[in-house]
């Protein structure tokens, strides 16, 4: 093996691994969310892991956060914790009162989705997109992706790839939302 040959083969590996590391933590380089802020939010109906509809229009008093995800998706697991925590922290603080959030799980099937919900705790309602009828409607190409809706229906924010500080960012829209103001 030549010299050249060797540095190739080092670069394309070192290439393979960057991407797989910049896909996995931040979505595709490609990524795009076709509903923009200010659009009206597409409305959806969807059941829950129990078999419960829950649909965007019964929702209109509430703030909504629509989080997509799957179970087999590393950065939306570690989402979840990062959520978690958030949750617990201002669910106590009383920011969440008017606060909806779902877990849209994106296009898997409902037993592989509640056995996921079963052996995890996941302080939110989970809902199943089986068809990836929402998941097109919003546009969404990459997990996790965060929907942030407000009270008159029109998507207020959206934030896509893992990101540690999401819970402060989403406490930080939440606060500017009841002020009447947007982040």
């Amino acid at each position: 093996m030549t010299k050249i040959s060797v540095l190739i083969g080092a670069f394309l590996l070192a290439s393979i691994g960057v991407q797989y590391w910049a896909h996995s933590t931040r979505g595709s380089s490609g990524t795009t969310v076709t509903v923009k802020s200010r659009s009206t939010a597409p409305s959806f109906q969807m059941k829950d892991v129990g078999g419960k509809e829950v649909g965007l229009t019964e929702l209109r008093v509430h703030w909504v956060i629509l989080d997509f995800w799957a179970t087999w998706c590393g950065p939306c697991r570690a989402e979840f914790a990062v959520l978690d925590e958030w949750f617990d922290k201002e669910r106590a603080s009383g920011l969440l009162d008017s606060v909806v959030v779902l877990a849209v799980n994106a296009g898997e099937e409902r037993d592989v989705v509640r056995q996921f919900v079963a052996q995890n705790e996941i302080p939110f309602r989970v809902v199943l997109d089986e068809d990836g009828t929402v998941v097109k409607s919003y546009g969404v190409d990459a997990l996790p992706t965060l929907v942030m809706i407000d009270r008159n229906g029109r998507v207020s924010d959206v934030k896509v790839g893992l990101d540690s500080g999401v819970g402060q960012k989403l406490s930080a829209w939440l606060r500017a939302q009841q002020k009447g103001a947007t982040p």
